[in-house]
């Protein structure tokens, strides 16, 4: 009897192991999505200060340029800035 208590003791182990595992497993996964979401929200934040970035060149071209005359674009302009 004392061999199958031994082995009972043995599969216990093996379980609350592989349960402690999961756990700790489970536990990466969660963390590994909260720092996913802070990087989606600094990407989109990023890409934003991006775009403002943009809009503050494009006012500065066309304040330096004075108002576009008839039948210029301002893409016309910003192109020539892309290209200097």
């Amino acid at each position: 009897m004392a061999q199958f208590e031994k082995e009972a003791l043995d599969v216990e182990r093996a379980v609350s192991d592989v349960a402690i595992e999961t756990k700790e497993i489970e536990d990466s996964i969660a963390h590994f999505e909260e720092r996913d979401l802070q990087m989606e929200k600094e990407w989109q934040q990023l890409i934003q200060l991006k775009n403002l970035i943009f809009i503050d060149q494009l006012t500065l071209l066309v304040n330096k340029s004075g108002a576009p005359k008839a039948g210029e674009t301002i893409r016309e302009e910003v192109i020539d800035v892309k290209t200097e």
